[in-house]
Order: C-alpha cells, then sequence, then structure tokens
C-alpha cells in the first residue's frame, strides 16, 4: 500500500481537516519540515483519533489557532515515529498549553 501524501492545504480527503488546520495563519515555518511528509493511511487514522480526542477537551469555543497547533504538534510527532494516539493527544494538549504561556 502506497503511503499518502500529506501536504499543508490538501482538501477533499477523510483527514483534511488535519492539514488544512495547519494552514491558518502564517506558519510556513513551522511546517517546512513537514511539507512532504507522507503517512500511510492507519497512521493517518491515528493522527485523526488523536486529533479529536485532543480538540474535544477544549472549552467552547474552540479557536482556529488552538486547533492549528494541535495538529501541528500531531504532525510533528507523527513524523518522528510516534504513533500512540493518547501520547500525540497529550504532546499536543502539553504544546498548546505552553503555546498559551508565550
Amino acid at each position: 500500500m502506497e503511503p499518502i501524501t500529506a501536504t499543508v492545504g490538501t482538501g477533499g480527503s477523510p483527514s483534511s481537516w488535519l492539514f488544512e488546520a495547519v494552514s491558518y495563519g502564517d506558519r510556513s515555518d513551522i511546517m517546512k519540515d513537514l511539507s512532504n511528509a507522507a503517512f500511510p493511511p492507519e497512521v493517518i487514522e491515528i493522527m485523526t483519533t488523536a486529533f479529536e480526542a485532543a480538540v474535544a477537551t477544549l472549552p467552547e469555543p474552540v479557536h482556529s489557532v488552538h486547533t492549528s497547533i494541535i495538529a501541528e504538534s500531531i504532525l510533528r510527532t507523527a513524523s518522528t515515529g510516534e504513533r500512540d494516539p493518547t501520547v500525540l493527544e497529550r504532546t499536543a494538549l502539553m504544546e498548546l498549553q505552553l503555546a498559551r504561556r508565550c
């Protein structure tokens, strides 16, 4: 099975939320190393699970900048080989907390 190439701003795929979320604002400096990242479908499912779980913990209203930070963290962490959705979720939420303090 061929990996799916995940690029910022792709649309139409079931996981397009993840890649559209990271296109919010000018964050190209953060995402440049992941612009050609490729993940197999099962990893995209894991990332989707982690993203949805992390966003579900946020208070309403959920801001797009917060979902962007979560998505970036999940992409970055998954690109290092992490496949546990709980670890991806927790890492993203910790990064979001740190980003709020800056």
